[in-house]
C-alpha cells in the first residue's frame, strides 16, 4: 500500500460497493494514487450538526 497523504486524487463515495469499489479498483489498476473519503447524506449531516 501507499501513504494516502500523498494521494493525487480524493475519491468521494460510500464505503459500500459496487460503484465506489469499482472506481477504487480501476484507479488502483491504473496506478493512480487516490484517497477514499466517505460521504454522508445531507440528512445524516444535519443530525450530527
Amino acid at each position: 500500500m501507499f501513504d494516502q497523504s500523498n494521494a493525487l486524487l480524493t475519491l468521494l463515495g460510500s464505503n459500500s460497493p459496487p460503484v465506489t469499489g469499482e472506481m477504487e479498483n480501476y484507479l488502483r489498476l491504473k496506478q493512480i494514487l487516490c484517497r477514499l473519503e466517505s460521504m454522508q447524506c445531507p440528512a445524516a449531516r444535519e443530525l450530527t450538526a
